[in-house]
């Protein structure tokens, strides 16, 4: 038992060695978000948001077949 403990630290150790911490970049934008959000739902249904995220992504749809 005291041997596979010491491979998984040995293992967590060296699997985050010297990487880099790539949300520090990211979290000013994700405050924001959170931060806007309740103001964006008041004036954004889910059918209207749903659907622009589908065309911000340009993702083929058949609204005939979207909510149904």
């Amino acid at each position: 038992m005291p041997q596979s403990l010491s491979k998984v630290y040995v293992h967590i150790i060296f699997s985050t060695k010297n990487r880099r911490n790539l949300i520090d970049d990211n979290i000013d934008l994700v405050i924001d978000y959170i931060e806007k959000q309740h103001d964006h739902h008041e004036h954004n249904g889910f059918q209207e948001e749903f659907l622009n995220f589908l065309n911000k992504y340009n993702i083929g749809y058949d609204e005939r077949y979207v909510w149904d």
